[in-house]
């Protein structure tokens, strides 16, 4: 598996990604995805800002992040535990249902944190829908705390404040 930034021609690719997410959730009653977000204009904004990055397994895009320092103006609210060093926030995570017994969110994730590491950045911070427990569970194992919640438009139930603080 690589690790690579996507390219303009692969907007259509990633939302195709992002499609299949939304259904195989939705088939799970699970809804923090919808025709609206996240969009091509998302995803346009994300190659052209290179935030995003795609994993690749045998000359397929297989799932995606995107990361970036821009705070979402809910999270004002939140009590995070780093207030005063640097931090990453994880966006989007999308893995096709076709690669997703395969480690590659997990990877994904790791790659966030070797970033983060290298470029002297304390912690990352993300939010998860309260609605989705699988999502919940996978960054609680990967030693995120709880510190907060927020709504977004269109949704039901809360997003959990996540932050794993990086030694």
């Amino acid at each position: 598996m690589l690790i690579i930034q996507p390219l303009h021609d692969d907007i259509q690719t990633i939302r195709n990604i992002f499609a299949s997410c939304r259904r195989d959730l939705s088939a799970q009653n699970i809804h923090q995805w919808d025709d609206q977000y996240p969009n091509i204009e998302v995803i346009r904004d994300d190659i052209h800002n290179e935030t995003i990055y795609a994993a690749v397994v045998d000359d397929r895009i297989a799932g995606v992040i995107s990361f970036d320092d821009q705070e979402m103006d809910e999270y004002t609210t939140v009590d995070w535990s780093m207030n005063d060093g640097k931090y990453l926030i994880v966006h989007r995570l999308a893995v096709h249902p076709e690669f997703q017994r395969l480690g590659i969110a997990k990877r994904l994730m790791d790659f966030v944190h070797e970033t983060c590491i290298k470029q002297q950045i304390q912690s990352v911070r993300l939010d998860v829908y309260s609605g989705n427990p699988h999502a919940v569970a996978f960054y609680e194992r990967l030693g995120y705390e709880h510190r907060g919640q927020v709504m977004f438009p269109r949704r039901i139930q809360p997003f959990y404040c996540m932050e794993k603080v990086l030694r």
